[in-house]
């Protein structure tokens, strides 16, 4: 779980600004994006 992944996945991976901007970066953008857990 990312610290910085407040209303988001539990398994984001590494932070990917512009490729999974609002799927697998929510540790980095700390953005609910798409949650698929």
């Amino acid at each position: 779980y990312n610290k910085g992944d407040p209303g988001g996945c539990g398994f984001c991976p590494p932070a990917t600004p512009g490729l999974l901007g609002d799927r697998g970066s929510q540790g980095y953008r700390g953005r609910p994006g798409v949650s698929i857990i």
